[in-house]
């Protein structure tokens, strides 16, 4: 025989408020009236909302975002660096176009720019990014 009311339709009922618009946690705040009558148990004279707060991270999955509450584990230690895919592509072009100057010492830099179809300035600022402290390039890699 079936109870009438199932739990789950009952948690349904309960109010909560979400709170706590931070990207490092989730606070969720219930009615204490609704928790009383979901569970059977007699109300008393003071009505304090109970407060759930858990640690939680933004998501980005497409379009969408979700909220992702980390078990114990994942919680406690540090994400790992990020590549920085971006910075990894214009420092692999910075390089390519040193390569090329280094390659033409008798050309200028106009005349390497003509040749391959670029601006001179842009070149000029190409070869100066090729040239990255260590430091730099082990956070655009995500090295240890």
């Amino acid at each position: 025989m079936k109870p009438k009311h199932s739990l789950n339709h009952n948690i349904k009922s309960v109010p909560l408020v979400l709170t706590g618009n931070n990207a490092d946690h989730l606070e969720v705040r219930l009615s204490q009236e609704g928790l009383v009558s979901l569970l059977g148990f007699t109300a008393s004279d003071e009505q304090t909302p109970v407060t759930l707060k858990v640690p939680a991270k933004r998501a980005r999955k497409g379009h969408q975002i979700r909220l992702v509450i980390p078990d114990e584990e994942e919680a406690e230690r540090p994400a790992p660096p990020k590549r920085d895919e971006k910075a990894i592509f214009k420092l692999a072009e910075a390089f390519e176009t040193r390569r090329l100057v280094m390659e033409n010492p008798n050309l200028s830099l106009a005349a390497i720019a003509k040749a391959h179809g670029r601006c001179h300035k842009h070149l000029a600022k190409l070869i100066e990014r090729s040239f990255v402290a260590p430091e730099d390039l082990v956070a655009i890699f995500a090295v240890k």
